[in-house]
């Protein structure tokens, strides 16, 4: 059986390396699947409960009212329904309304919730989103739709050279790449951003460890920009406002609150110096 996965594996990154496309493709219904497999029944069971009469939506938090589906995503989506999801970060969302930035990015945007999210926050401010996985794709062009959010633009890889012409403006960077931000954000991309405020989940990366990147990380960005760290902290019932059915305790809301992160996350916030 491990023989298996292992040759599987292999597999998947040959194709990936000479595919991108195909592999992107692979990897995101792996995921989708694993997902399905794991929460969809949970999922369901919310859905029910909370939104008989309607579509489901966010429910607190800074996104409330955002239209959503009750379709399975890559990892649970009750987190989101109720507005819980990556809690540790509101009060940087909360920051970023009174900046009025020039522009949004979102790198490894999954299906959109934070770039959907910003987008009808700031209706009049570009949103980009990138994101390479094709049906995470699909996914946020109808949550796009759903949520009227014309101001938002989709588009699959973000280039350095792309980075640097949104850099160059006062824009507001959010980053989620699976370890890529190592090479994404590099001294020169850096060199770009000293207006932007730039908002990084860190990954292990090859050979690198979460804090080997860290490290890397905080060399281009510490002449330029103050760095503040972020660690997830565990879920209650006192982190959402929220009024639930009959059906439900307050047990079953924070179990729907859980994330199931495979890692222990960490962010990196960099905000100019000035």
């Amino acid at each position: 059986m491990k023989t298996n996965s292992t040759l599987r594996s292999r597999v998947i990154r040959l194709i990936q390396q000479k595919q991108p496309f195909l592999g992107d493709c692979i990897s995101g219904l792996r995921m989708y699947r694993h997902t399905k497999i794991c929460h969809s029944r949970d999922q369901n069971i919310f859905a029910k409960a909370f939104f008989v009469n309607g579509l489901p939506h966010v429910i607190s938090g800074p996104f409330s009212g955002m239209c959503y589906e009750n379709r399975t995503y890559f990892g649970p989506v009750t987190p989101r329904w109720i507005g819980s999801y990556e809690k540790e970060l509101h009060p940087i969302v909360d920051q970023i309304k009174n900046l009025s930035p020039d522009c949004i990015v979102d790198i490894g945007a999954a299906e959109g919730y934070y770039s959907i999210g910003l987008a009808r926050m700031f209706p009049k401010v570009n949103v980009f989103s990138y994101e390479t996985n094709p049906l995470s794709l699909w996914q946020q062009s109808r949550l796009r739709r759903l949520n009227k959010a014309s101001n938002l633009t989709i588009r699959r890889y973000c280039s350095q050279k792309q980075l640097c012409k949104h850099g160059n403006t006062r824009c507001f960077i959010l980053s989620d790449i699976e370890g890529c931000e190592a090479d994404l954000f590099s001294a020169e991309v850096v060199s770009h951003l000293s207006t932007s405020f730039v908002l990084i989940e860190l990954h292990s990366y090859g050979s690198l460890d979460v804090n080997s990147v860290e490290t890397l990380l905080r060399k281009r960005f510490e002449f330029s920009h103050h760095i503040s760290y972020i660690t997830p902290t565990q879920r209650t019932l006192k982190d959402v406002n929220i009024s639930y059915p009959t059906t439900f305790d307050a047990e079953m809301v924070v179990f729907a609150m859980q994330e199931f992160r495979s890692q222990p996350q960490r962010w990196m916030y960099c905000t100019p110096i000035e």
